[in-house]
């Protein structure tokens, strides 16, 4: 039930639209000054009048309505008290005709491609990609909650410098046996050792390079090789980050596959005069739109990322024909995005309005910035570890009869995690603890997940009702909190969608959780009274469904026991 919506229908005033009043409302700062808050002041000017005066005549308005209590004036506000029975019983009354909210279908089967996660051949995830992996998957699921056809790619990091660094390591210090062994944890020796030597010997740094023009030219040696890093890459990542995400991708494609069409970029790029010669090297100058100059040819002849990313919008929208394709990276990306972006503008893309760029904030560990090429490393598959054992240790301690299972203890630390990552601001930096993260007191996954699983327990022992209650009532201001609560949470996917933030759902849950949690200690929801009983439960049932329904957007388990 939409209450601004339908209060805004009950008020006429010239000029103003329902939408405009919609916006309108605000929600007081103490439930002693109302519900709902209709401040007048936007409306004086078209309505020639004071706020005062137009708040009186919406107040008069508003008497004997079934959803309104009263309505007041303060100052040129119009405070509305609701009828919290009449309110209460329309909400709850449409939750159990319906058994589920109503799916907002605002995507229409509207095609999304997102861009995230972006793995590298030969690097172990650690944390930042752990964070930037759950971020893009929540907000997939969150587009598919809403009706649209989403498209999962994994941009592989399949080129550059570092993997002729890392073909020429293998050569000179590496063991098949060793490598087909220990997978990437052997290629990243090689890599770090190779990048120590790189920066003693710049004779050993050229031969790199030129590993790099072989593997450009296809090289067969070489690219058996790297074809070989990367099977074992992509195997080991899916094994140790995906799998225990339940997620999986449409397009592992990556920098590789997209490099065979830069030659096409760069031809339109020269002939349509947007690139130039400069210093050997080719360049698009995007001074005049405080973008800088943008190289997408080296004076060697070496492509560049952004040259790959050009080719890469252009062949993904002639295949998916997107309506949206949202890139999510790190914040040192921005500049990046924002040159490609007008440069398919310029080469006359229409869809580039198309493509949006998420960033989410830097992750450091605690002394120091993440970096594979110098091993300081928070991994991904290390983490989910430890997240997992501290679980099994409070499982342990909490319930030392029960039959142990080792599945929802993986669930339970993957939720603290996820939560973890998902709480903040996805824009914002931070700083990753390792004992912050897995915490399970407090405002976190498993406390989301204990409540759902207390809702489950609840209705397990519930008995079966058959008398038909048509009007719940509402009997403490716990309920009608919750239950308030409750009703906003399809404007919460919605905020969630216009701003891209999936701390907006992760907030609303706790919240949501406190509200159920004080409902529960300040009522007797098995009680005598059958009506009031039945109030209860429904309350309950649909609390665990949207529980469950947004922490499956936030890919967190809702188990229904702890």
């Amino acid at each position: 039930m939409n209450i601004r919506q339908e209060l805004a229908k009950k008020i006429k005033l010239d000029n103003v639209t329902v939408d405009e009043l919609v916006q309108s409302f605000t929600i007081p700062p103490s439930i002693e000054m109302g519900d709902f808050a209709l401040p007048c002041f936007a409306f004086a000017k078209a309505q020639r009048r004071n706020p005062n005066e137009i708040a009186s005549e919406i107040a008069s308005s508003l008497v004997n309505d079934e959803l309104i209590e009263r309505a007041e004036v303060v100052n040129g506000y119009v405070n509305i008290y609701l009828n919290k029975s009449t309110v209460t019983d329309k909400i709850l009354s449409n939750f159990a005709e319906t058994k589920e909210l109503k799916p907002l279908n605002i995507g229409d089967g509207k095609i999304v491609c997102i861009d995230f996660s972006s793995v590298n051949v030969a690097k172990n995830p650690h944390i930042g990609h752990f964070s930037s992996t759950v971020i893009g998957a929540c907000i997939a699921r969150l587009y598919e909650k809403l009706g649209f056809e989403v498209k999962r790619l994994n941009y592989l990091g399949d080129y550059g410098t570092q993997f002729g660094k890392l073909v020429c390591a293998y050569i000179k210090w590496g063991n098949r046996e060793d490598v087909q062994k220990r997978g990437i944890e052997a290629l990243q020796e090689l890599y770090i050792r190779v990048n120590a030597e790189c920066e003693k010997d710049e004779a050993l740094l050229q031969e790199c390079r030129d590993t790099f023009k072989k593997m450009e030219e296809h090289d067969p040696f070489v690219m058996e090789l790297f074809e070989w890093f990367k099977d074992l890459s992509i195997a080991e990542v899916k094994k140790n980050l995906f799998e225990p995400l339940k997620l999986s991708f449409d397009d592992w494609r990556g920098e590789q596959y997209y490099s065979q069409f830069t030659d096409d970029v760069l031809q339109q790029l020269t002939s349509s005069g947007l690139a130039k010669e400069s210093q050997g090297a080719l360049v698009v100058d995007l001074e005049q739109y405080g973008l800088g100059v943008a190289v997408v040819r080296q004076s060697n002849g070496t492509t560049l990322y952004l040259t790959r990313d050009i080719a890469t919008a252009i062949n993904r929208y002639g295949e998916y024909a997107f309506d949206v394709c949202i890139y999510i990276t790190g914040v040192e990306q921005k500049l990046h995005f924002a040159q490609l972006f007008k440069i398919l503008e310029l080469m006359g893309n229409g869809w580039a309005d198309k493509l949006l760029h998420l960033v989410n904030g830097r992750l450091r560990l605690p002394d120091g910035k993440l970096s594979s090429r110098k091993g300081n490393q928070a991994l991904a598959k290390d983490i989910i570890a430890v997240a997992t054992q501290k679980a099994c240790d409070i499982i342990k301690e909490r319930s030392p009869d029960k039959a142990f299972d080792v599945d929802k203890a993986q669930q339970i630390g993957l939720g603290a995690l996820i939560f973890s990552a998902l709480k903040s601001g996805m824009s914002k930096d931070s700083v990753f603890v390792l004992e912050d993260a897995i915490n399970f007191d407090g405002q976190t996954g498993p406390y989301l997940m204990y409540t759902h699983a207390r809702c489950a327990s609840v209705l397990r022992k519930a008995p079966v009702l058959t008398t038909d209650i048509s009007n719940y009532g509402i009997d403490s201001d716990a309920s009608w909190e919750l239950v308030g609560c409750l009703n906003k949470y399809q404007d919460i996917l919605l905020e969630a969608y216009q701003q891209k933030e999936p701390s907006v759902i992760a907030r609303y849950l706790i919240e949501l959780a406190g509200h159920f949690n004080k409902f529960y200690h300040d009522n007797r929801i098995l009680s005598d009274d059958e009506a009031s009983t039945k109030k209860n439960l429904t309350i309950t049932r649909f609390v665990k469904y949207v529980l469950n329904d947004g922490l499956a957007i936030l890919g967190i388990s809702s188990p229904e026991e702890m």
